[in-house]
Formats: structure tokens, sequence, C-alpha cells
């Protein structure tokens, strides 16, 4: 793991709200092969079974929380989560940097904390979650928000085809992409399974 330094620059960011999974890291090697100077944050969960190994050619912030999943805990975070990222993140950028977000809470404290810095985002979608989806009037309120934010992202990631048909299609007009979350058989190659049930990425 590549330590980061204050006088480091970086020109693309990857925001992961948890350990990657095989496919997610395959983007982070795609960019690095590219040539591109590259920061992976991710959201360090204590409950997690999945580690993840050095990657070489980027430096890795993981960032310990305490939410395990959708709670209040994860909505008072967005505070602590946007100067953290001004501090370790944001003053270490190239402006116009390539931003790429895995969930919408990241999506938005990323806008909020790259302020003037005019990053171009992508944000990748894995899974709709049921929220989205109820027609209650918090899903009419997540939606307000996620269409707004959607605004800002030059390109949207989705698994599957239907994600776009039967929700982004209405509350997203740019350009997406769809990228199955099946990785080739060789991602799979550094996951080992332990008698702990832990696998290792």
């Amino acid at each position: 793991m590549l330590k980061a330094k204050l006088e480091d620059k970086w020109n693309y960011v990857f925001l992961y709200s948890s350990t990657p999974t095989p496919r997610m890291l395959d983007k982070v090697r795609m960019a690095i092969a590219a040539g591109r100077k590259v920061v992976l944050v991710y959201n360090r969960r204590s409950h997690e079974v999945l580690k993840m190994e050095d990657i070489q050619g980027c430096d890795i912030l993981p960032r310990d929380v305490s939410y395990l999943s959708v709670d209040f805990r994860r909505f008072l975070s967005v505070f602590t989560t946007i100067f953290w990222l001004q501090r370790r993140i944001f003053r270490h950028v190239f402006s116009g940097c390539q931003l790429f977000t895995a969930s919408l809470d990241l999506l938005a404290v990323a806008q909020i904390s790259s302020w003037g810095k005019k990053c171009v985002f992508r944000h990748y979608v894995r899974d709709l979650h049921s929220l989205q989806m109820e027609g209650n009037l918090m899903s009419k309120v997540l939606t307000f928000v996620e269409r707004r934010l959607l605004r800002s992202v030059h390109m949207l990631v989705l698994t599957c085809e239907e994600y776009y048909k039967t929700y982004y299609s209405l509350i997203y007009r740019g350009k997406y992409v769809i990228v199955e979350n099946y990785p080739a058989h060789s991602a799979w190659e550094g996951f080992k399974h332990r008698p702990s049930s832990e696998f290792v990425v």
C-alpha cells in the first residue's frame, strides 16, 4: 500500500461505501493501467467479512465507519465525511479530476466536498434500493434528491438495463452504460475461503 503524502496530486478518485468487490477493483486497475494517478477511498465497516489486498500503483485510504446499513448513523456521518474528504482528498486533486462514486450519499458528499474542483463524475449503481421503488413519501423525497444529484453526473454506470428502463430513464437524461455485475473468472483468483468464512480479495 502506498502511503499518501501531502504533496501528492490525484486525477482519479474512487469513492466506495464498503470494501470493494472484484468488479469494483477491476475499474480501479483499469484507471491505473491508463496512467491515471489514482486514490481509492472506501468505508471499512467492522462487521464486513471482506478484506482487501494491496493494489500496486495507487493510494488506498480506508475510512472506518460505525454504521451497518442505511440507518440514522449513516445520515449523521454525511457531515463528518464532507470535512474528511475536503481535508484528506480534495485538497490534493487536480482540477477536472475524474471522480467515481458507488452510493448516493457518497455522490452527495463528493459534490459538496469537491466544490470548485470541476470534477467529472461517474456514478456506479449496482442495485436499486426498495426505497426508490415504493412510491411513498420517503421514496418521492429520495427520488427528488437523486434527480438533482444526477444532473452533475457525466456518466451513469448501471449493472442492469432494466434499472434504466424502470427507474433511471424517468430521472436521468445523461449518458449511461451497462456493465453487468459479473467479473471475468480471473477476478476471483484472489478469493480464498477460510474456516472462519472470511473472504480475502
